[in-house]
């Protein structure tokens, strides 16, 4: 059976992928688990050819099949996923690979619990952050999958961080910013709906700071945290418009994680008018009452709560916890 299914595969037949993947699915869960060699090859000649394709499922297959194959031959698999993820003319298609290449490495990273030493090489071409001038909803889409990428890189082994880009963070904070070319507007039967592609992004990008931060690779400088500072204000009263609370949530916990850990942080405490404090404030009033949402106050309350933890005992800060209490109050 599993001869015809994978000549079948070769020919373009994604549901022969899907039936491969069902019939190793016991193999991927053991850790200790070995397939034979010429399987092996054979499936490397069929996957990345269905990375592509416009088949959510079967591209979930073959990102499967594709990780499962980097736990068993991680030099072989990392070769033909590198190939595949070479840009090419469509960029749509290229975008569907590219991410599915991604993800296929983090998928093969979590079956394991390790890092594949080969892949070492390949990182900066793997994880390149830096905006691209076109089609930034397609792109927006490889970012998240090389951002949750980074962050399981550095969740196992920080120190290979270093060796992907000095501009790392600086790239990786562009992708707080909540822009205008990632809202489309999405017919739903007689009414047009606005979605925001770039919100997956930015959530993901602030999970991976906070862990970049917790393991010491994230560069604090001023103009860095300036910056992040600057784009995660916008995005906070963005995404409240549209009401996409997950996104604010994760903006207020990396802001309530980040700025006390850092130098540079305290400068945006300022409770004047127009401070990250005060807008704090301000979006808590706006977003915390009348019609709740709790995770929303939960978060700003956290993240409230760190920055006077923070500020305690310095006395530039009295001014600030004196009108913390007041507007809890």
């Amino acid at each position: 059976m599993l001869p015809d299914l994978i000549a079948q595969a070769k020919e373009g037949s994604g549901f022969a992928l899907v039936a491969i993947r069902e019939m190793l699915k016991i193999d991927m869960s053991s850790e200790k688990s070995q397939i034979n060699s010429s399987f092996l090859s054979e499936l490397l000649e069929i996957v990345p050819n269905h990375f592509a394709s416009n088949n959510e499922h079967i591209r979930t297959c073959a990102v499967e099949l594709g990780g499962f194959m980097l736990s068993q031959n991680a030099d072989s698999t990392l070769s033909c996923v590198m190939k595949a993820f070479a840009e090419g003319k469509d960029k749509e298609r290229t975008a569907r690979v590219q991410t599915s290449c991604l993800n296929s490495i983090k998928f093969g990273i979590d079956l394991t619990k390790t890092l594949p030493q080969p892949l070492k090489k390949h990182l900066t071409s793997l994880l390149n952050l830096k905006h691209k001038s076109e089609d930034e909803k397609k792109d927006a889409k490889v970012a998240r999958a090389a951002v949750e990428l980074l962050q399981r890189i550095c969740e196992l082994d920080s120190s290979w961080i270093s060796k992907i880009d000095k501009n790392l963070s600086h790239n990786l904070i562009q992708h707080l910013e909540n822009r205008k070319d990632l809202i489309v507007e999405v017919q739903m039967g007689q009414m047009k709906m606005k979605h925001d592609v770039g919100r997956d992004l930015r959530i993901a990008t602030c999970h991976c700071i906070s862990k970049l931060e917790e393991c010491g690779v994230f560069d604090s400088s001023k103009g860095i945290i300036d910056d992040l500072v600057k784009h995660s204000e916008r995005d906070i009263r963005k995404s409240a418009v549209m009401e996409l609370n997950d996104v604010v949530v994760a903006q207020f916990d990396m802001l309530g994680y980040l700025l006390p850990r850092t130098s540079t942080g305290s400068s945006h405490y300022s409770a004047e008018k127009g401070g990250l404090l005060n807008r704090g404030l301000q979006t808590h009033k706006k977003l915390c009452t009348g019609a709740t949402n709790s995770k929303v106050e939960q978060a700003l309350r956290r993240f409230l709560d760190s920055i006077r933890s923070a500020a305690a005992g310095e006395s530039k800060f009295i001014e600030l916890d004196t009108k913390l209490s007041k507007d809890e109050d």
